[in-house]
């Protein structure tokens, strides 16, 4: 199965969420849509570490909260997350961290739902790398809400209508799923929420006041089905497409990366950016590279000696 694509989403959206999609299969992963339609099944995030504390009936799990300029994330680390939790025991707040992990929403009592990130790994991060996710996370969130503004502007809003305007097929399928299930959101909310957080890297000051948007999800967690992909870890063929096309495409892709990956290595690593950008300059779009870094990873063929760079095994 491919590994899920680490999204780049704003706490004040990402706590706002409680709707879950599960794409047929006993293995097959699970998503939390936001309102803004991320479909999150592993996330990063980067912030900075407010609170660190024990608990658990055995004192054996770390709860910790890491604030981005528009909210705070949930952690939850314990004994079924070694890397993880050995890490956090080894922080002391406040410290600028950037965290990898897997999204988890439940209901801790009728009526509240609480989403958190169950950590894969956790390390200090710079000013300008935290910064720097925080301009990434912003050009993701303004490109949902243009396919939100988008859906909404339809008549009947369909993924594939969606795809057909150049959106791609998991962020067109989220859109949709989150309009359904939430309705309409305050798109000029989320935009001002977009605008404090960059103008907060900007100016180096957290923004004056809390984004402007409805309160967390309360009631139940919402449970959907989806149908399954039609290979594991291959997305379904678009209408009239060639599955055997797509995925020879993606190979291709794979290829295209992981020479990328050799070619910038300078001994540190060859840098996310880099890649992105050099790809970018043979048709390949960012999803497309976060896809097949995914591949990669899984595959052996390349690793991560630290986050946001890449070496080849």
């Amino acid at each position: 199965m491919a590994r899920e694509v680490a999204h780049r989403v704003f706490a004040a959206e990402f706590n706002q969420a409680n709707l879950q999609v599960t794409e047929g299969g006993e293995r097959a992963p699970s998503f939390v849509v936001t309102p803004l339609g991320a479909r999150v099944n592993r996330l990063l995030v980067m912030g900075v570490l407010t609170s660190l504390e024990k608990t658990g009936k055995e004192g054996d799990m770390w709860k910790a909260r890491i604030s981005d300029p528009t909210g705070q994330f949930t952690l939850y680390a314990g004994q079924y997350q070694p890397e993880a939790a050995k890490a956090l025991g080894e922080l002391r707040p406040p410290a600028l961290v950037a965290v990898v992990g897997k999204s988890r929403t439940y209901n801790p009592e009728p009526g509240v739902v609480l989403v958190s990130i169950r950590p894969e790994r956790i390390a200090t991060v710079s000013r300008e790398e935290r910064d720097h996710w925080t301009v990434d996370a912003g050009k993701h969130t303004l490109r949902r809400l243009e396919c939100t503004a988008a859906a909404l502007d339809m008549a009947e809003p369909t993924p594939d209508a969606l795809v057909q305007m150049g959106y791609p097929r998991d962020m067109a399928e989220g859109v949709i799923q989150a309009i359904q299930h939430y309705g309409k959101p305050e798109l000029a909310a989320y935009r001002a929420m977009v605008r404090d957080a960059l103008e907060a890297v900007v100016t180096g000051r957290a923004p004056d006041r809390p984004p402007a948007l409805p309160p967390p999800a309360r009631g139940a967690v919402t449970t959907i089905r989806a149908p399954a992909p039609t290979a594991p870890g291959v997305a379904p063929a678009a209408p009239g497409e060639d599955p055997e096309a797509a995925e020879d495409a993606k190979l291709q892709a794979e290829e295209r990366v992981a020479g990328l990956v050799r070619t910038l290595d300078d001994g540190k690593g060859a840098p996310w950016e880099g890649i992105v950008a050099d790809a970018a300059k043979t048709g390949l779009s960012e999803s497309d590279v976060e896809e097949a870094i995914n591949r990669l990873l899984d595959k052996g063929i390349v690793y991560e000696p630290v986050l946001g760079r890449l070496k080849p095994t």
